[in-house]
């Protein structure tokens, strides 16, 4: 119950439960739908150009107030 505790605070969400990102699955509703469940969804998005991650972005906010995060390869 501690490290879930921590987990959680550390996310930002209701269960210490991180959504892999998933090259071409981890898309805004998958990711949008972690996060509404209570987990912290993640995009991925190593295959995606700027204007597209910024779709996507926009598009997991219009799904979601809860936090999400983004999986960038730099």
């Amino acid at each position: 119950a501690r490290r879930m505790a921590r987990g959680c605070a550390f996310l930002g969400s209701e269960v210490a439960i991180l959504g892999g990102a998933m090259s071409w699955v981890s898309e805004r509703n998958l990711v949008a739908a972690i996060s509404n469940a209570g987990g912290f969804g993640v995009i991925a998005c190593g295959a995606m150009t700027p204007a597209l991650l910024d779709a996507e972005i926009a598009g997991t906010k219009a799904l979601t107030a809860k936090p999400f995060g983004v999986n960038l390869i730099t």
